[in-house]
Order: C-alpha cells, then sequence, then structure tokens
C-alpha cells in the first residue's frame, strides 16, 4: 500500500485486498458471525467493501441485552 491509499478499484496493480467480515456488537461484546457472510457493495464503484451476516447471533439474548441495558437509560 503506497502512502496509505487504497486503489479505487482492484486490478491497479496492488495487491488485493481481503474483505472484512463485520462483527457485531451483541450483549455486551463484540461477536464474530459464523460463516462468510453476505458482501456489501459500494455505491458509486460497485466493489465489494465488507461481508456481514447475523448467522450465529442469539437475537433473543441481543433483544434482552437492549431492553435491560439500554432501555432504563432512555
Amino acid at each position: 500500500m503506497a502512502d496509505g491509499v487504497r486503489p479505487a478499484r482492484a486490478g491497479q496493480g496492488w495487491e488485493e485486498w481481503a474483505m472484512t467480515l463485520l462483527r457485531s456488537y451483541v450483549g455486551g461484546t463484540w461477536v464474530a458471525p459464523a460463516g462468510d457472510g453476505r458482501p456489501v457493495f459500494d455505491a458509486v464503484t460497485g466493489d465489494e467493501v465488507a461481508r456481514v451476516s447475523s448467522a450465529g447471533i442469539d437475537m433473543a439474548a441481543a433483544l434482552g441485552y437492549g431492553r435491560d441495558t439500554g432501555g432504563p437509560a432512555l
């Protein structure tokens, strides 16, 4: 990576970047999802910029944490 700048598009002579699988903040901790996730694309270039997934996240526990922790603060 020269000058700390990422090329606008792949194939410009720089190494290919690995996609980031975004983690979720659930139950007071960061959780990495199970699986490969789904792609998120840049609205202008159409390039894949990240991957997201809710696989393996306990949604009931997430809602409970939000109600118990965040709810009283509102």
